[in-house]
């Protein structure tokens, strides 16, 4: 990361010193690029000829083969760990956290920097992960976002922009959910939710369904519910005062049994800040805790539960994803 700092800036005296103090030219960044190829995409002429001057590797990008459940990644313990995965597009800061299917071969995101503001893919196929790319549903229409697979693997939901018909942005910037349904060959065409839901004004950001396929979204800085009853979603619902406290909440994120809300609050000085609310059996919710002292991260935004609900993600700083074993929200559930 310090590497690619120094090349974006272009600061070639620094790194010629470091490269004299014994600084390998050759390193390679988690994705497989050398300093000549970061130089080169950054268009810091002066930096890449001293690095060849220096006869440092000119080679092509050498793409790690990745394999195996979460890109293989070691799993994390119960302290934060970065996701970093050493692919092409993944290790980027993400707009939207990453959402896994529960057999865990396919993966959906939403980059931070993606001029064409579409939702990204990868899948598993023999094993291997496939070069990250723009998700088919997502080409030819911009504005979608935060795309969640729900826990039972047969629909895929996600926000967008687009109209019903033809592919031009709406105008003004209105978000709606749109959701397609598992089929033998992928995915369906994707539809928009009925008014039932869409009626709420100011949607953004992540959402998240349950096993039941009751959905949890934000809109206005606050929380909403639609329960999914006999293959329709009702009306939404705002969410008590228990968890719509602060004047913005946001990104919640219901567990796969539907038992706890992990959601974001937003904080003086624009901070974020998870928290985290279980459900009685009643179904009010209890008192918010405030999860920074837990996850160690004064800032942290946009949590997602795994399907299997062993893991725990969430957005740090500069976009980065984090994740955590998720045992530590039953220690807070004994502790209630």
């Amino acid at each position: 990361m310090f590497q690619k700092y120094l090349l974006k800036q272009g600061l070639i005296l620094i790194i010629k010193l470091l490269i004299e103090a014994g600084l390998d030219k050759d390193a390679r960044t988690i994705d497989g690029k050398t300093p000549y190829l970061l130089s080169i995409k950054e268009k810091k002429t002066d930096v890449a000829e001293y690095l060849v001057s220096v006869s440092a590797d000119q080679g092509e990008q050498k793409v790690p083969v990745l394999k195996g459940k979460y890109f293989g990644i070691r799993k994390p313990g119960k302290v934060p760990e970065p996701f970093v995965a050493p692919i092409p597009e993944v290790q980027k800061a993400l707009h939207s956290t990453f959402s896994f299917s529960p057999d865990g071969t396919e993966v959906y995101w939403k980059p931070v920097w993606n001029p064409n503001t579409a939702i990204w893919t990868s899948k598993m196929k023999k094993g291997k992960w496939t070069t990250p790319g723009i998700a088919p549903f997502s080409k030819e229409v911009q504005g979608d976002d935060a795309p969640f697979i729900s826990p039972d693997g047969t629909k895929l939901f996600f926000l967008s922009q687009r109209p019903v018909t033809g592919n031009e942005l709406v105008f003004p910037y209105v978000e709606k959910i749109w959701m397609m349904d598992k089929t033998e060959d992928g995915w369906s065409e994707p539809r928009k939710l009925s008014d039932s839901v869409n009626d709420t004004k100011w949607m953004h950001w992540q959402l998240s369904v349950d096993n039941k396929n009751n959905l949890y979204f934000s809109a206005g800085g606050s929380i909403y519910c639609s329960h999914f009853n006999n293959g329709i979603y009702s009306k939404s619902e705002k969410l008590g005062n228990v968890i719509n406290t602060s004047p913005v909440n946001f990104s919640p994120c219901i567990s796969p049994d539907g038992s706890y809300l992990i959601f974001t609050k937003q904080v003086p000085v624009y901070t974020y800040q998870l928290y985290l609310s279980f459900r009685e059996k009643d179904g009010t919710w209890t008192e918010a805790i405030n999860l920074s002292d837990y996850l160690k991260y004064e800032y942290a935004l946009n949590p997602r539960i795994t399907p299997d609900g062993k893991y725990f993600f969430f957005t740090g700083l500069w976009g980065v994803t984090y994740w955590v074993d998720a045992g530590i929200i039953e220690e807070l559930r004994s502790k209630k």
